[in-house]
């Protein structure tokens, strides 16, 4: 931070001179820098104190200049210093209380600024490079109003109403507000929901306001430009007299050169989409999945035009390539044209054989559940019965997470868990969410995620038995209830074995390693489907 320029621009901003770059160039630093925040608070109080104080000296002297007709008078007594601290502290309290009140005011105001700049938020970008002189963007970054400069590549963002854009370099776009936007040139593409209806992108030209909808605008560097409407109704108005506005509905597209105004078909091929770049990010995790050292099991779910119920395993470390797939079948994965796998009868599922044993696991799927199990479900659950084995699953009560066999005294049937609360999952049947448990038996650390958030730790002892997997289960339990392992009062009883998942799975991987919250967080951010993500920002 540049200590001088910032002294330079806060005393500008105090005396009400700072130009708009300016303003911009202040926000910046107040927002990145704790300690320029606390220069801003010192300035701020001492600007109130000083402000105060020179109303009461002009006070004061006024009434010191005052003519007063004389009057007899009794010869005044030299005030002593306890009458002068006396009134010193007659007047401490109003001008602290005064002073207080002009810096909650002036905090207010600061406050109310920042918040109001703040206009949108980074979702996506794909080989996004900036022009020259602009910075880099990151995913999850709040943006305030001003400009974004793309030489090449594409950027997403959610405006704080909820339109969301994509936008491909080059393209030069101002952030003017919370629901608008201008295009000075570049190709942009937009999906407004009911909450951002109203809004508008401007050019130089024309402007587009949308009524719920979906369009794409092109600004060309020859100053033609092109409108193109894919779903729903916009509003099209030229920025010039003598040319009519126009309402635009589905699959209708303008053609603007001048003052030349044409209809043509709606393209939709000319722009890309939060889908399509949603698709992109996720190709870029599932070949760092198939990629890792550690993969025991990955499967994407893609071939299903290759041989029915067979999918294969692409983990670098796996043991066999084909695994069998009994009842499920291929369906609508959580991105369009993204295949998935479908678990709804009492038999589904897949069944898979990893050898070896382990000192920590990584579990890590996509999955749309469609209702909760009256027990318990499997996401993953072995069939061996044997010290070091895990189970991963989804509890009746909306929680999930992974058992470990320890056979310790006084753990239940000789099981540890680490389980999420009860009601995690409720709130969010038939979404696409990204579930991940991991343990590392090293150190008995055991911890859950959901959408690359953790949500549950613990450590879990385990008197550091190795850790297995063997033959297994996905989606269901392959054990009888007629085991001899099962529970004697519970042995025959087919409801205990009954493990059946009721929903989809799109891509499913198991690593001998327990991956970092970071790297949970990361494949969550790559993987997840094109749709709103919060504000993360802390400042």
């Amino acid at each position: 931070m540049d200590s001088g320029r910032l002294e330079l621009l806060l005393h500008r901003y105090f005396d009400e001179l700072l130009e708009p770059d300016e303003r911009i160039e202040l926000e910046s630093m107040l927002l990145d820098d704790p300690a320029a925040r606390r220069q801003f608070w010192d300035m701020a109080h001492c600007n109130a104190l000083i402000r105060y104080w020179g109303e009461m000296e002009f006070g004061y002297r006024e009434a010191e200049n005052f003519k007063f007709q004389p009057v007899p008078v009794v010869e005044k007594r030299r005030e002593s210093i306890s009458d002068k601290l006396q009134r010193i502290r007659h007047w401490l309290m109003p001008i602290t209380a005064a002073a207080l009140g002009v810096i909650i005011a002036t905090t207010g105001l600061y406050v109310a600024f920042f918040k109001s700049s703040k206009v949108a938020t980074v979702t996506r970008l794909y080989q996004a490079q900036m022009a020259a002189g602009s910075g880099n963007l990151r995913v999850g970054q709040v943006l305030n109003r001003g400009w974004i400069r793309l030489a090449d590549g594409a950027v997403e963002i959610e405006l704080s109403q909820g339109a969301r854009v994509v936008v491909q370099g080059p393209t030069e776009l101002q952030l003017v507000s919370k629901n608008e936007v201008f295009l000075r040139n570049g190709k942009l593409n937009a999906v407004v929901p009911p909450p951002a209806h109203g809004f508008k992108v401007g050019t130089a030209g024309f402007s587009v306001v949308d009524h719920g909808t979906k369009f794409g605008c092109i600004v060309g560097a020859d100053a033609g430009a092109e409108v193109h409407v894919f779903a729903g109704i916009v509003s099209w108005a030229p920025s010039g007299s003598g040319i009519p506005s126009r309402e635009l509905t589905a699959s209708q597209a303008l053609k603007i050169t001048g003052s030349q105004v044409e209809s043509i078909p709606a393209n939709q091929a000319l722009f890309l989409s939060g889908d399509e770049l949603a698709r992109q990010d996720a190709e870029k995790a599932s070949r760092w999945l198939q990629g890792n050292s550690n993969g025991l099991v990955y499967l994407d779910f893609e071939n299903a035009g290759g041989v029915g119920h067979i999918v294969h395993n692409y983990a670098q470390n796996a043991k066999t390539s084909d695994v069998k797939m009994a009842g499920c079948k291929f369906v609508d994965g959580r991105f369009p044209g993204k295949t998935g796998i479908e678990f709804k009868n009492v038999n589904d599922h897949l069944r898979l054989t990893v050898p070896g044993e382990f000192d920590a696991l990584t579990y890590l799927t996509w999955v749309r559940l469609d209702g909760l199990p009256p027990d318990q479900a499997s996401l993953a659950m072995t069939e061996s019965f044997t010290i070091g084995e895990v189970h991963w699953f989804v509890h009746y009560d909306g929680s999930f997470g992974l058992g470990i066999h320890t056979k310790l005294p006084n753990n239940a049937n000789g099981w540890q868990f680490i389980q999420t609360a009860p009601g995690t999952l409720s709130t969010n049947l038939g979404s696409w969410i990204m579930l991940a448990s991991t343990f590392d038996r090293t150190t008995g650390r055991a911890t859950d995620y959901l959408n690359g958030k953790r949500i549950a730790t613990r450590t879990i002892p385990t008197a550091h038995v190795p850790l297995h997997l063997d033959t297994f289960g996905v989606g269901n339990w392959g054990v009888s209830p007629k085991d001899p392992h099962i529970t004697a009062p519970r042995r025959g009883h087919p409801g205990d074995t009954i493990r059946n998942l009721n929903g989809r799975l799109d891509e499913f991987a198991i690593l001998a390693t327990a991956l970092s919250s970071d790297e949970i967080q990361r494949l969550y951010r790559e993987g997840r489907p094109d749709e709103t993500i919060s504000d993360q920002s802390t400042k």
